[in-house]
């Protein structure tokens, strides 16, 4: 139990912190369709992090933002300069 607990209170925060990175990356990226590849990438890699450490509630909180995401894509469209337009800006 006492080496569960340690790794648990090392692990977890390392796992919290990759998780808001995605998070971070995934809603830069969204915002310029020059970068849609890497978009694509950290998406990728973001599915694969959920999978890999079995990370339930942000397997769905990532497909709820990409399901904005394409939403929002879909609904306001791009800018000509790249730029893909949104409610907040």
């Amino acid at each position: 139990p006492e080496k569960t607990q340690r790794e648990t209170s090392l692990v977890l925060p390392s796992l919290k912190f990759l998780w808001e990175t995605y998070r971070a990356v995934l809603d830069i990226l969204r915002s310029n369709s020059k970068l849609e590849h890497l978009y694509h990438s950290a998406s990728v890699s973001a599915l694969n992090f959920c999978r890999d450490y079995r990370r339930k509630t942000e397997f769905r909180r990532l497909c709820d933002m990409l399901r904005q995401h394409l939403g929002n894509l879909q609904k306001y469209g791009n800018t000509p300069g790249g730029v893909v337009a949104g409610p907040d800006g």
